[in-house]
């Protein structure tokens, strides 16, 4: 059986928070996303654009308004698959949406994939030109830094803070995909930036405990969590996860 993706919601309260969000409503069984994050591709199968057609309306119903926005991907720990979430939405929002998205890395894999903003961000130079060179019509690729030692400096609140906005000025949609919590906090300090943050999580491995943690750790860090995508899901969705972001 193919392994469904889900998403519950976070702990916002179901009014409207102060990004503009209100709690996104659950939704159950959803098709599954590549399996791990090794297995990209730059074009997505039936399957997968159904899964990310319903986290793209999720988030879109959760709007109150049409500016653009910053969707950050974190998850608790390696191998959850939280690259291939968030390069699926951005892939769906620029090619079935049409809208222009910016795939925002924390650090670039490798020297010849994607751009990277350290050096202009350092030197406060416009990202214009750098952000020019699209990779495919309305998605560009790009990574905050060459190596993780840099991203302290890169991904501080007030960095961070106003790079979003000067991205946000030219994509209607900015999507982050952060390491994971367990390997850095550059995501923590970049999440009370982004218009609001799903967790990602791999159902059937990922403890509870660490799931709390990451949700605990989130919202200490002043992120608007939106909810959790429950990812690799086998046969069900574990109740003692389910309880964890319960209403």
């Amino acid at each position: 059986m193919n392994s469904p993706l889900s998403i519950i919601p976070g702990v916002q309260s179901s009014e409207e928070n102060s990004s503009g969000y209100s709690e996104i409503a659950p939704l159950q069984a959803l098709p599954a996303v590549v399996a791990d994050d090794s297995e990209k591709s730059w074009t997505l199968d039936v399957l997968a654009r159904r899964e990310m057609a319903a986290l793209f309306h999720s988030i879109e119903a959760a709007r109150a308004d049409t500016r653009p926005l910053c969707i950050q991907f974190v998850g608790s720990v390696s191998g959850e698959g939280t690259s291939s979430i968030a390069e699926g939405l951005a892939r769906f929002v620029a090619e079935s949406v049409g809208k222009r998205v910016l795939l925002l890395g924390e650090v670039r894999p490798n020297a010849t994939d994607g751009m990277v903003l350290q050096d202009a961000i350092i030197a406060g130079t416009d990202l214009n030109d750098l952000l020019s060179l699209n990779e495919q019509p309305n998605l560009t690729l790009a990574y905050l830094a060459r190596e993780e030692a840099a991203l302290a400096r890169l991904a501080d609140a007030e960095t961070s803070s106003a790079l979003i906005a000067r991205l946000k000025e030219r994509f209607p949609w900015v999507i982050i995909d952060s390491l994971p919590l367990a390997r850095s906090s550059a995501g923590l300090l970049i999440a009370k930036n982004a218009d609001g943050v799903i967790l990602v999580v791999e159902a059937d491995r990922t403890r509870k405990r660490t799931v709390m943690l990451a949700r605990d750790r989130v919202v200490d860090a002043g992120g608007n969590l939106l909810g959790v995508v429950f990812n690799k899901r086998q046969t069900h969705l574990p109740a003692r996860l389910r309880r964890c972001f319960g209403n």
